[in-house]
């Protein structure tokens, strides 16, 4: 299995925990074959990587939204207008060690074939 985390910013989890404690708890677990983060703005994915690459060598799992943030208080999707390059990020993603990559709220048909054509590139 492998342990995702969202995140409250590029060094913590949502709960304030810091990525360095959470890598080392949840690496002392055989079973768990790669670590990383989901449901998370593109933007915070570049820092978050090198972070969790610090403290573990398990291969790392992104799986982002497109940088929309959720309102629970009216249980919808606050609008966003930032675009992202998929295709690109998911190279950077890949070459910084994130081996399983797809994506999460808010992400569609056209950011996952963006996503599996690079990652076929890079096979």
């Amino acid at each position: 299995m492998y342990v995702s985390f969202t995140l409250k910013d590029s060094k913590h989890v949502s709960d304030g925990t810091s990525i360095e404690h959470a890598t080392q708890e949840i690496s002392k677990y055989k079973q768990v074959f790669a670590i990383g983060i989901n449901c998370v703005s593109p933007k915070l994915v570049d820092q978050a990587l090198k972070e969790f690459a610090k403290y573990t060598s398990k291969p790392l799992v992104v799986y982002p939204n497109l940088g929309a943030t959720y309102d629970p208080k009216i249980k919808k999707w606050r609008s966003f207008k930032e675009k992202f390059d998929f295709a690109e990020l998911t190279q950077k993603w890949y070459e910084d060690g994130a081996h399983l990559i797809g994506g999460c709220c808010t992400t569609g048909p056209k950011e996952i074939k963006e996503i599996r054509q690079s990652i076929d590139k890079l096979r």
